[in-house]
């Protein structure tokens, strides 16, 4: 399987407007192949203002033509693309593979295979209404990919553990920028966040783990993000 991260950055005020059209242009009918892939759409809270982030799985490259491309020849969704290109300024798409360590991306690792549908949902909205993901991009070295997951096996667990609590996602890129690690973990809040990120500096783990990515690290960034809350571009979370 590969996933796809996508990543608008709107003109400023757009974001309303970019959410409704999905609603006109429709989650259902010749749509409906590439909302059964869909992760989350998600807004961002820090960072690049106006941007809004949209993950999905597909099971081949193959699959993510058939799904999406087809589309683009549908005449009746024209004004879905001559609108939305009105409204983006910016437009990135990469391609990720899963993380060989089942810890780092549970929902789809050996024979565990997260699909959007009836039931589906892993986190209430409702019971988290401050919720946060948090976007973690971590670019290394050329060739530094498998020392990254010899040192996330060795302490990298241990010491990561606290903000594991509740994750989504680790991927490695494909396409792109090549050699970097996408992290994508959920928090009850803001709050939340910095109590799990002071718990797992204070233990010994995190040290030995920040040591041995010292000589492949080169650069890591960070993005707070939110679910939209429209189920079908939501479909991991419980909205109510």
């Amino acid at each position: 399987m590969i996933f796809e991260c996508r990543r608008y950055t709107l003109q400023p005020g757009r974001m309303d407007d970019f959410i409704a059209l999905q609603h006109r242009r429709g989650f259902d009918g010749p749509n409906a192949g590439f909302i059964s892939r869909v992760i989350g759409y998600f807004e961002t809270v820090t960072g690049t203002p106006e941007q809004i982030v949209h993950l999905y799985r597909y099971d081949s490259y193959e699959d993510w033509i058939e799904k999406l491309h087809g589309l683009y020849g549908i005449p009746d969704l024209a004004f879905y693309f001559t609108e939305a290109r009105a409204m983006v300024d910016r437009q990135e798409t990469g391609f990720f593979q899963p993380a060989p360590i089942a810890g780092l991306s549970p929902l789809w690792h050996g024979e565990t295979d997260w699909l959007p549908g009836p039931g589906q949902e892993r986190w209430d909205l409702r019971e988290m209404p401050d919720l946060v993901v948090e976007e973690t991009l971590e670019a290394l070295r050329p060739g530094g990919l498998p020392a990254y997951w010899e040192a996330m096996a060795a302490c990298g667990l241990e010491a990561t553990a606290p903000l594991r609590r509740d994750t989504i996602a680790t991927w490695s890129s494909m396409t792109g920028r090549l050699h970097v690690v996408a992290s994508y973990r959920l928090f009850s809040s803001i709050a939340d966040r910095e109590e799990r990120r002071r718990e797992a500096g204070a233990g010994p783990a995190m040290a030995a783990f920040n040591e041995a990515l010292r000589p492949i690290l080169r650069e890591r960034t960070t993005t707070l993000l939110r679910p939209v809350r429209v189920p079908q571009m939501s479909p991991l979370f419980r909205l109510g």
